[in-house]
């Protein structure tokens, strides 16, 4: 919408119109492209929900670094429009002094929780072994990764795959390449995405412990789960 077809609709002059509209821009609720003011995904989702208007808009602002600098194209809209659900939230951020915090603290949480279901297009060294010994522990863990990661694990760790498939509670899907990567168990909920750049942001995680949040994470996982290919048999 034009400024000049805001100023008809709303019966404003511009001075009047103009400072809500940076207040606007500055909560990431709409952007400009050249003449037109248009919504953003957040603001869209803020518009549509108007029930809980007031929660959705505490979680964006209280995480409003998160969200306004990652692409959030790949969560379903359906889930995007209860993104109150995640309460009261805390995003772990590295630094200098401690390049591995995301990274770790998600391990830390993952180590006492009783399930786990994951999402990963990421992959670190630790990742085979690690959630093979949760398994081994009798954890019922599920994952789903990507074709690329896939490829990698088959190659260079067959064993660790195979043994973690023959694990009793413990399953292995295989998705298209989707920049993603997030958690859900019964303890906490962590998420990670691509920044506004395209380049996928392992430096920053959200991380929620809030009930609602752990089952809009389940239900996250459950929508990539339905798009995915089960691994049934062991390699070797």
């Amino acid at each position: 919408m034009t400024l000049n077809l805001l100023k008809e609709t709303l019966d404003m002059s511009s001075p009047h119109i103009i400072p809500y509209l940076k207040e606007l821009q500055g909560k990431n609720l709409i952007q400009k492209e050249g003449s037109e003011y248009r919504l953003t995904p957040i603001g869209k989702v803020v518009v549509k929900k108007l029930k809980p208007l007031i929660d959705s808009f505490k979680s964006f602002d209280s995480n409003d670094r998160f969200f306004t600098e990652h692409d959030l194209e790949h969560i379903p809209e359906s889930l995007l429009e209860r993104i109150d659900e995640l309460g009261k939230c805390v995003v772990i951020e590295n630094s200098f002094e401690n390049i591995t915090a995301a990274y770790r603290e998600v391990l830390a949480k993952l180590s006492i929780s009783g399930w786990i279901k994951g999402f990963s297009s990421i992959f670190e060294v630790d990742y085979p072994r690690f959630f093979l010994s949760l398994a081994q522990n009798g954890k019922p863990v599920t994952l789903i990764i990507t074709k690329n990661i896939y490829k990698k694990v088959e190659k260079e760790y067959p064993r660790e795959m195979s043994q973690f498939l023959t694990c009793k509670d413990s399953h292995l899907y295989v998705i298209d390449n989707v920049p993603i990567a997030f958690a859900v168990t019964d303890v906490f909920l962590s998420l990670s995405l691509c920044s506004n750049n395209g380049q996928f942001d392992a430096l920053m995680t959200l991380m929620s412990f809030e009930k609602s949040a752990l089952k809009w994470g389940e239900e996250l996982f459950e929508f990539y789960k339905e798009k995915s290919t089960e691994i049934a048999s062991p390699l070797i």
